[in-house]
Order: C-alpha cells, then sequence, then structure tokens
C-alpha cells in the first residue's frame, strides 16, 4: 500500500509539473520545470517497477506455500487396504 501511495503522489507531482509548464512562457524556467518531469517520471517508473518486484515476491510465497500444502496432503491420505469384507446373499 505504501508503494501505491507512493507512485499515486509522484503522479499528482508530475500533473502540477505540467500545469506550471504549461503556464510558463520563459524558456529557462521551461527547461527546469521539464527537467522535474523527467526526473519525476523517472521516479514513478521505478516506483512501479517495485510495485511488480513486491508482487511477484507475493505470487513466489504463494507458489511455495501451495506446493507445501499439496505435499503435506499427499503425505498424510495415502490409501491402504487394511482388510476385505466379503459376504453372500442367499
Amino acid at each position: 500500500m505504501l508503494l501505491e501511495k507512493e507512485i499515486h503522489d509522484t503522479k499528482k507531482r508530475i500533473q502540477v509539473l505540467n500545469r506550471d509548464s504549461a503556464k510558463t512562457i520563459e524558456p529557462i524556467e521551461q527547461l527546469k520545470i521539464q527537467k522535474k518531469i523527467q526526473a519525476e517520471e523517472k521516479k514513478q517508473r521505478k516506483q512501479r517497477q517495485q510495485i511488480f518486484a513486491a508482487e511477484d515476491r507475493i505470487q513466489d510465497q504463494r507458489t511455495a506455500m501451495i506446493d507445501t500444502i499439496t505435499k503435506r496432503i499427499d503425505r498424510s491420505f495415502r490409501e491402504k487396504q487394511i482388510f476385505t469384507v466379503r459376504w453372500t446373499l442367499n
């Protein structure tokens, strides 16, 4: 959740910078703002990569948990014939 909040905050900062950029007519100020936008977009991409990496770790943990449970079930439930009952009807 923290990563998602950070990426949301970064997105808002980019939006503000884009608005500021549209309002500015001075080239030097425009350049400064564009560099800030570029840095924020780079930061946003890294944050997204962190989210994907966290999701991958969660998925790997889930797969390992499923494998562990499956092995436990296989170990505890083996079919074994204990006795045979026979009967006849007259």
